[in-house]
C-alpha cells in the first residue's frame, strides 16, 4: 500500500538499480528534512522528505519503504553534497493520482495562490501596518494578473490564514508536531478550480475573502516532457520557442547562473 508519512529520523530504504551492477540495490537511511524543495524534472517547489540513504542514478522511480508500505518514490539527490537525497512523499503522489481521477486522465498540475511576498518579521513593520500583537502573516508585494487572486487581494495586504490555517511570519505553517513548512504545501494541495478562503488585514481591518485556485499558466514553459521541440529555419537562423529545457540543454544544469538574464528572468 502507498500510504504513510514518515516522521524525523524515522529509517526507510530506498529500492531501485542504480549505477554499478544489475541486480537490484536496496540502500538503508533516516529522514533528516520534511520540506518544500524545487523539483528538478518538472521546475516545480513541493513537498520532498530528504533521507541520506544512497540515490544515484538508477534510483529514481523506485520505491521507499517503511515496513511493508510504500511511504515515497526516490527521485533526485543534491550533487553538491554527500548522502543527501530526496523522496516524492505520499501527499503528493496522492495528488497526482486524484488529479487524474478528477479529470478522466488527465493531468492539471498544482495550484499556485499567484502572489509574491515577504516576511513580517520586523516588528516595526507591523507596527506600521498596525497589526494586532499576536496576529501573524506575511506581506503581499505583489499579485500576478493571471490568477483570481488578482481580482481579490492587493498589494499590501498581510495574509494572515489560508483554509482556517494560521501563517506565522516567516511564512510557514505548523505541518505537524515540530515541523513547520512553507504555507505554499496547503495551496499545493489544492486542485484547479477549488475554492479557498483566505484571511487578510488590509486597511485596519481583518477580511475573509474567496479566492479560487488555478494552475500556472506560464508564457515560457517549465517542461516539455514527451513533446518534440518545435523550430524554424529561415535564412540560416534557426528559431525555437524559449523553455528552460532549451537553456540547460545549450547552458547545462546551472543555465539560471550562466544563460542570459533577459532569457533567465523570463
Amino acid at each position: 500500500e502507498i500510504n504513510g508519512l514518515p516522521a524525523m529520523q524515522e529509517s526507510v530504504m530506498v529500492v531501485g538499480f542504480p549505477t554499478g551492477g544489475d541486480n537490484v540495490c536496496v540502500t538503508k537511511g533516516v529522514v533528516s528534512r520534511i520540506d518544500r524543495s524545487n523539483y528538478s524534472h518538472g521546475r516545480t517547489t513541493l513537498l520532498a522528505i530528504q533521507v541520506d540513504a544512497a540515490i544515484n542514478s538508477g534510483n529514481s522511480g523506485g520505491p521507499v519503504l517503511l515496513g511493508d508500505h510504500v511511504v515515497g518514490i526516490a527521485f533526485q539527490c543534491l550533487t553538491s553534497g554527500e548522502n543527501i537525497g530526496y523522496i516524492i512523499p505520499v501527499p503528493v503522489i496522492n495528488h497526482f493520482l486524484e488529479d487524474l481521477e478528477r479529470n478522466s486522465g488527465k493531468y492539471t498540475g498544482f495550484c499556485e495562490l499567484g502572489i509574491s511576498w515577504q516576511s513580517l518579521e520586523n516588528p516595526d513593520m507591523k507596527a506600521a501596518l498596525a497589526m494586532p500583537k499576536k496576529m501573524t502573516g506575511v506581506y503581499i508585494t505583489k499579485t500576478e494578473p493571471m490568477y483570481d487572486s488578482h481580482k481579490q487581494l492587493e498589494a499590501g495586504d498581510v495574509l494572515t490564514h489560508f483554509n482556517g490555517v494560521e501563517i506565522a511570519d516567516d511564512g510557514t505553517f505548523l505541518f505537524r508536531e515540530a515541523v513547520r513548512i512553507n504555507f505554499g504545501h496547503l495551496v499545493s494541495q489544492a486542485f484547479h478550480g477549488d475554492v479557498a478562503h483566505v484571511k487578510v488585514w488590509r486597511n485596519g481591518q481583518h477580511l475573509s475573502l474567496p479566492v479560487q485556485l488555478s494552475t500556472p499558466q506560464q508564457l515560457v514553459p517549465v517542461h516539455s516532457h514527451d513533446v518534440r521541440p518545435s523550430y524554424f529555419i529561415y535564412g540560416g537562423l534557426v528559431f525555437t520557442p524559449l523553455t528552460s529545457w532549451y537553456l540547460r540543454s545549450v547552458y547545462g544544469t546551472d543555465w539560471s547562473c550562466k544563460a542570459p538574464i533577459k532569457l533567465v528572468e523570463k
